[in-house]
């Protein structure tokens, strides 16, 4: 799973493989710029290790129109607790930006 965030959306993408947590932007997209979107989302927020993604907001989009909620999310955040990849206080999950270079 990934989000992708540009100037004009955020959208989580491949939300069926919990192998990978990410997020993508287009190259020339600034550290600002992706705070904003990520903010205007209520999704997460730019820090110093990447993104500092909502957990709770994201249990509620990969959850969204699944009974019973999504097993592998939680089995996915407990790896990256163990990891050391979640906040202290277990509201944000960290996720590294992706820049993808132009198509040509």
């Amino acid at each position: 799973m990934f989000i992708e965030v540009s100037s004009k959306f955020v959208a989580l993408r491949d939300t069926d493989d919990f192998s990978r947590f990410h997020v993508e932007v287009p190259a020339d997209m600034t550290l600002d710029g992706i705070d904003s979107a990520l903010r205007a989302a209520n999704l997460g927020r730019v820090d110093k290790a990447g993104t500092a993604i909502k957990i709770k907001e994201l249990r509620s989009r990969v959850g969204e129109g699944r009974e019973p909620p999504c097993p592998a999310l939680d089995e996915m955040i407990a790896y990256a607790t163990g990891m050391g990849w979640v906040s202290s206080d277990g509201g944000d999950l960290s996720a590294h930006i992706i820049r993808n270079e132009p198509k040509k």
